[in-house]
């Protein structure tokens, strides 16, 4: 099946599925968030998504980096102790 064989079925199962706007490619940015916010080391998730530059890391993880900062804030915020 061709790269854009997967894409068609993807996006149609999705449809299927009531999931709107879905893409392949995000299930990449999904799998670099969920690490990141699972406090995988950045060596580690470069060498499981197949990436040899920190560049791609910031790349895909980027997108979801506020929400991350929120989650730990909410987790570890220092007004909940007073």
């Amino acid at each position: 099946m061709t790269e854009s064989g997967i894409a068609q079925v993807v996006i149609r199962r999705a449809k299927e599925a009531g999931v709107p706007h879905i893409h392949p490619h995000s299930f990449r940015h999904f799998v670099a968030n969920s690490y990141q916010a699972s406090e995988t080391r950045d060596g580690e998730i470069m060498s499981l998504m197949g990436w040899r530059s920190p560049a791609m890391l910031r790349r895909y993880a980027s997108a979801n980096a506020a929400a991350r900062a929120l989650a730990a804030t909410r987790d570890s915020n220092p007004g909940d102790a007073l």
